[in-house]
């Protein structure tokens, strides 16, 4: 429910609040889940590990504003060497 009424807040596309909201609560800490345990690496910034530059370039350029809305920077995450491309929306 949480999830469902913030994507929705932010007037996200349908597709994306449904894959949103599905994963929200399967991942949630309390939602369903199977796992019996949870550990989480305290680390900041993990996504950057996981995000290549094409990813970056798109995650920006689609939710940029609600990145500026919530204080971020919107700029794609720069990647030493690598040069991005245009992505088609």
């Amino acid at each position: 429910e949480v999830y469902r009424k913030l994507f929705e807040f932010y007037e996200l596309p349908l597709i994306d609040r449904m894959i949103g909201t599905f994963l929200g609560g399967k991942y949630s800490a309390k939602g369903g889940s199977k796992q019996k345990f949870h550990i989480r690496n305290p680390e900041p910034n993990q996504w950057k590990k996981h995000f290549t530059p094409r990813v970056s370039q798109y995650f920006h350029e689609r939710y940029g504003a609600i990145l500026t809305k919530l204080g971020y920077d919107p700029a794609p995450i720069p990647v030493e060497g690598v040069e991005l491309e245009a992505v088609a929306p």
